[in-house]
């Protein structure tokens, strides 16, 4: 199987969840049983006082769940995302999602966790966008979290240059708004998938279904037109207005405040989400959030480096560097030139 809950019953059986079955609230309370548990293992909140949802963090907030969900082992990741990546093909299209069985147009139904004090508000941290390329017309997918402004309305965070950034863009020098849809809620091997950062023109659904052995299915949406994957919990679509921003700051993975700015602003289309739903969170700056960031980086690094140097024995971003900012590299030296030959080449990779 190739959604959530199938992940979930794979962790439960080997005592990788913990289950809160007390009333918890968005308000900070969620985000402060998330980082006392900090990675060691998954917790699912069955009540929650704002919402009817439930709720899940810490999905792969170690290596060993990591392992799983590319459906390996946390000695052989690496092998698992490169080869994905490699293989990478594109899953069938259904015509009925599971996500379809319940429909709104309020986005504040949903769990959406206050993580921080001094955060600009609640965000959604697990949301998957995919949109589709005005150049090739492929589809991308990548992470952006979202800060709702009202029912229908969320600040969205793009980084300048990056694909989905560079999609509104054009849209934006048309004067139009770009259409979207976002997922959250799904098999971490999305995720995963997601939070690689594949070339321009490329989707990154294609490497998650080669991790999910093919198994994957997506339907495509009334409003949007673009596919999504069918097992998701929560599916939003909507476009992103060309004309209109809102002010957020939010805490980055170095678990630091990042500086006020200015985003555009998500409208709603359609809330679609399955029977008693599950909204994944992820506190950013702990463990999920810095795995789900680096790892796919770290597979990178180690398939580039050992393909362009034999003598590159493994590549690690360390949990110092916030799995992010500090990689150490193994090697065999050959030549007194190797080291710098292979830091040169570290940069171009991961800069």
């Amino acid at each position: 199987m190739s959604d959530l809950r199938s992940y979930i019953s794979q962790i439960k059986k080997i005592n990788e969840l913990k289950t809160v079955k007390t009333t918890v609230s968005t308000k900070f309370e969620i985000a402060g049983i998330t980082a006392k548990v900090d990675g060691l293992h998954a917790i699912l909140f069955e009540k929650i006082k704002e919402s009817d949802f439930r709720l899940i963090a810490n999905l792969v907030g170690t290596r060993k769940r990591f392992g799983i969900a590319v459906g390996g082992t946390e000695d052989n990741i690496h092998k698992k995302v490169i080869s994905a990546i490699k293989k990478a093909k594109k899953p069938k299209i259904i015509s009925s999602g599971k996500f379809m069985e319940n429909k709104s147009k309020n986005l504040l139904s949903m769990p959406i966790v206050t993580h921080f004090e001094k955060e600009s508000g609640p965000f959604i941290t697990s949301s998957i966008v995919y949109a589709k390329n005005p150049e090739t017309g492929k589809q991308n997918s990548s992470f952006h979290r979202m800060m709702p402004i009202d029912k229908t309305h969320f600040s969205i965070r793009m980084v300048e240059g990056r694909h989905l950034h560079r999609c509104f863009t054009d849209a934006k020098e048309h004067g139009e708004d770009l259409k979207i849809a976002i997922t959250v809620g799904v098999h971490p091997a999305i995720s995963i998938a997601g939070a690689y950062q594949a070339d321009w023109g490329k989707d990154e659904i294609d490497i998650a279904n080669s991790l999910l052995d093919g198994k994957l299915t997506l339907t495509k949406l009334p409003f949007s037109g673009l596919n999504v994957p069918s097992g998701a919990e929560i599916v939003m679509e909507g476009k992103i207005l060309h004309n209109k921003t809102h002010p957020e700051w939010m805490v980055e993975m170095l678990q630091t405040y990042d500086h006020k700015r200015s985003q555009p602003i998500f409208e709603l289309e359609n809330l679609f989400f399955r029977n008693n739903p599950i909204f994944h969170d992820v506190l950013s700056g702990y463990s999920e959030h810095r795995l789900l960031m680096g790892m796919p980086i770290e597979s990178k690094l180690n398939g580039e480096l050992k393909k362009s140097f034999s003598q590159t024995k493994q590549v690690s971003m360390t949990n110092g560097g916030c799995n992010w900012l500090h990689a150490v590299i193994q090697i065999k030296k050959k030549n007194d030139s190797d080291p710098k030959k292979i830091i040169k080449k570290t940069f171009e990779s991961h800069r």
